[in-house]
């Protein structure tokens, strides 16, 4: 009886120790100015924790605080937590989102866990909503299942959401709305990401983002493989007033329909100097650049897919162009109009990115050089909605040989040049912009995105215009 006493007390410490503990952050109170430090596992599952498990301050507050992650965090412990369903979202829905800011710092979060097949909103943070910003962050060999809305790093984007600086690898997988970094993107920006994932969804599937209304992705990539059935893109899955700007995806993409290279369903949006390499398969309504476009509004400028690679001559918009064509050092009729100056580099040793351009400061793998921690932007303005006019400020912490401050709508079109290949030193910065394009037009009422851009990095900010 001994025996068994001393058995049963140890297999209850056993499981006490793979269980959840959540572990309230030392250092920080939350604020913008004081954010709370993230440290440990427990620190990262204090965020997400119940108020039944937590002290004060209560769940509430905690998803609207600021945190800053200081330290590398092994997460490979979570696949037995609540009995095998692993992490629980940060931010859940509508009512419980995350609407404060996490700054990653370019440490890792390594081997999260997430297995509930019957669930929204599945990523690290599950939902959310506001003005929220996630940088720096990067997630790898993850695995993530869900229902709707899954992704490894966000569930669903709720307005005014800035992705910034971040990328995962893993396995990502779901029914609808399934991306390898982003589920769900709605009215929100996402720049200089990537994602190096295998990504299984049934509709509305993507390598980076499952579908996107309303947002703007820049300056981001997929590589890995994707499994979906309707409306799959190697990027993207679909796009509906949004645009995909300086972007590419090298992706294995099957499907069944609609499935494109690089995006799966255009619906009123832009792709603007983006391209696809990788194998296409699919049984109808499939292109090598874009699987299906259903409207006549839409825009896709100097996007190229590869039709050796792909295996696809046709695509409802884009230019085919063959592997000698788009590899270093590039046909003439190919990349046009590109920016090698701030935006792309070319890989001229054909080593990095097998002789297709990349982009600067994109992490392309987690030993790759450019994980680094390199300081976003701050970029903001005031008023906001704008009327008739606004002013953007944006702070440097360090000096840049040559910068540019571009405006676009939510179809990725450039509506305004405010300036650009400008040299700024260190410091505070201010521009009016008096709500016109570049032809002195007045811009009509919608969202607008200021993206502010240097060699290295850049930043994207959302503006709401009312007449």
């Amino acid at each position: 009886m001994k025996f068994r006493g001393l058995l049963l007390i140890f297999l209850l410490a056993a499981v006490t120790l793979m269980s959840q503990t959540p572990l309230e952050p030392e250092v920080g109170e939350g604020t913008e100015d004081n954010p709370y430090q993230i440290g440990s596992l427990g620190n990262l599952y204090w965020i997400a924790a119940s108020d039944e498990e937590v002290s004060e301050p209560v769940q509430s507050i905690r998803w609207a605080s600021h945190y800053i992650q200081t330290a590398d965090i092994d997460a490979s412990e979570t696949v037995n937590w609540f009995n095998g369903k692993g992490w629980s979202p940060i931010g859940n829905c509508w009512e419980e989102p995350f609407s404060g800011r996490y700054d990653g710092q370019w440490h890792l979060i390594d081997g999260l866990f997430i297995n509930r097949p019957e669930e929204e909103n599945i990523a690290l943070f599950g939902y959310t909503i506001g003005t929220v910003a996630i940088t720096n962050l990067v997630l790898t060999d993850i695995d993530v299942t869900g229902y709707e809305a899954v992704g490894s790093l966000v569930g669903i984007c709720m307005d005014r959401l800035d992705i910034i600086n971040s990328y995962a690898s893993g396995i990502i997988s779901g029914a609808a709305r399934v991306g390898g970094l982003v589920g769900d993107l709605r009215a929100s920006n996402l720049s200089n990401c990537s994602s190096n994932v295998l990504v299984n969804g049934e509709d509305n599937a993507g390598g980076l983002v499952g579908s996107m209304a309303k947002s703007i992705v820049t300056s981001s990539c997929s590589i890995g493989e994707l499994n979906g059935g309707t409306r799959t893109g190697g990027l993207v899955g679909s796009i509906n007033q949004s645009g995909v700007i300086d972007c590419f995806s090298r992706v294995l993409v099957r499907g069944s329909h609609s499935v494109g290279g690089l995006v799966g369903n255009l619906d009123l949006g832009s792709v603007v100097n983006s391209y696809s390499t990788g194998t296409v398969v699919a049984n109808y309504d499939f292109g090598g650049l874009i699987g299906e476009v259903c409207s006549f509004s839409y825009e896709v400028i100097h996007s190229y897919w590869d039709v050796d690679c792909s295996g696809i001559l046709e695509s409802p918009a884009g230019e085919g162009r063959t592997t000698e064509e788009m590899t270093y050092p590039y046909a003439a009729n190919t990349y046009f109009d590109w920016n090698f100056q701030e935006v792309w580099i070319e890989d001229e040793t054909h080593s990095v990115n097998d002789g297709y351009p990349y982009l600067q400061g994109i992490v392309l793998a987690v030993d790759n050089s450019t994980i680094q921690p390199e300081l976003v932007f701050r970029l903001r303005n005031y008023p906001n909605p704008v009327n008739p006019e606004t002013t953007i400020l944006y702070e440097l912490s360090k000096s840049h040989s040559s910068l540019g401050l571009k405006i676009y709508n939510c179809r990725g079109q450039l509506v305004r040049i405010l300036f650009e290949n400008r040299a700024h030193g260190e410091g505070d910065y201010r521009i009016v912009w008096d709500g016109k394009g570049n032809l002195g037009e007045k811009v009509s009422s919608g969202v607008y995105f200021c993206l502010l851009i240097a060699p290295e990095t850049r930043a994207v900010h959302r503006m709401l215009v009312i007449r």
